[in-house]
């Protein structure tokens, strides 16, 4: 980049920041949770982990209008209509958090979300029925039957591709005749 390019651009990011200083000198500033939703995540696919759930985001602004984006409660809509497997980092985008004007975003946290996308699998397995305790003296289980006797899960491919078969919570049999 040329020199005379270089000072300019300083000299503009020198003039924000003391304008976005002073400017909160004088204003109110805090912190606000954003809630993320993830949306058109494409068919066949899934998040698998501990997705983000919060961004933390420290604001400033006059005391009016932060009282105004509190009662807003902005959310972070992340597309993902593009996305393909693997673990994905994504930088979050200040300007698509929908703030009320007279809002300067200071810092966000994280800065990035990591996101892991699966293929998603359809898979029908049988119902196991899982039993615990001891039926009462002289007694034993001949039989069990599940109704529906299968079920069709959906999940991501780590996990289902490996399920031969969903069991189910025991049912506790002790003392029964």
């Amino acid at each position: 980049m040329p020199k005379h390019k270089l000072l300019v651009f300083s000299l503009l990011l020198a003039g924000f920041l003391v304008f976005s200083l002073s400017f909160c000198s004088s204003s109110q500033e805090t912190d606000i949770l954003i809630p993320v939703d993830l949306e058109k995540i494409p068919q066949g696919l899934t998040v698998t982990g501990l997705p983000l759930k919060n961004l933390e985001v420290k604001v400033c602004g006059s005391k009016s209008v932060i009282k105004i984006l509190q009662k807003l409660q902005p959310r972070y809509t992340l597309n993902l209509s593009d996305i393909n497997e693997g673990v994905k980092t994504i930088n979050v985008e200040p300007e698509k958090i929908p703030l009320p004007s007279g809002i300067i975003i200071m810092d966000i946290k994280p800065a990035f979300i990591i996101l892991k996308i699966e293929k998603e699998l359809e898979k029908e397995l049988p119902v196991i029925i899982s039993l615990s305790g001891k039926p009462a003296t002289g007694f034993f289980v001949a039989d069990t039957t599940a109704k529906p006797p299968s079920i069709i899960l959906r999940g991501p491919e780590s996990i289902l591709g490996l399920m031969k078969k969903a069991v189910t919570k025991p049912v506790d049999v002790s003392g029964l005749k």
